[in-house]
């Protein structure tokens, strides 16, 4: 399990994710990864080496037609494990909702999460259910 302080850490961490989706911020995004990064996607791996790779991909997603119709983010963190000491395992369910507060997708995302000394937490494997986002790289 994972301690209140932490699943507090969490949250945030996921919050600041949330402003940098609706800014649409690739270099702000791309910096909550590490490097290198796995992302896992409908079977299909990419791993990125670098910030670029990272940032690539990001706008790949931020290109699709469902992120496109997207304006508003929710999310629920469903499950948390603490892995080791800098290691956790995270599920979070988003929401992805138009302007007029409609479902564009729904999808539950894994996430591996690594935290530095200084607290901060970096993605550094996410693995996507199969839902369809249209992504084109």
């Amino acid at each position: 399990m994972v301690e209140k302080e932490h699943k507090e850490n969490i949250t945030a961490f996921f919050e600041q994710m949330v402003q940098y989706l609706i800014a649409k911020d690739t270099e702000a995004l791309a910096a909550l990864y590490h490097i290198p990064t796995v992302f896992v996607d409908e079977g299909e791996k990419k791993i990125c080496a670098n910030r670029e790779e990272i940032c690539a991909k990001l706008a790949a997603i931020m290109r699709s037609s469902s992120f496109c119709a997207t304006s508003h983010f929710e999310f629920f963190v469903s499950h948390s494990v603490k892995l080791s000491e800098a290691l956790y395992f995270i599920q979070v369910v988003w929401d992805w909702k138009d302007s007029a507060g409609n479902l564009v997708v729904n999808r539950m995302t894994s996430y591996t999460l690594q935290q530095s000394s200084n607290g901060h937490f970096d993605i550094v494997v996410s693995v996507a259910d199969g839902s369809n986002l249209d992504v084109k790289s």
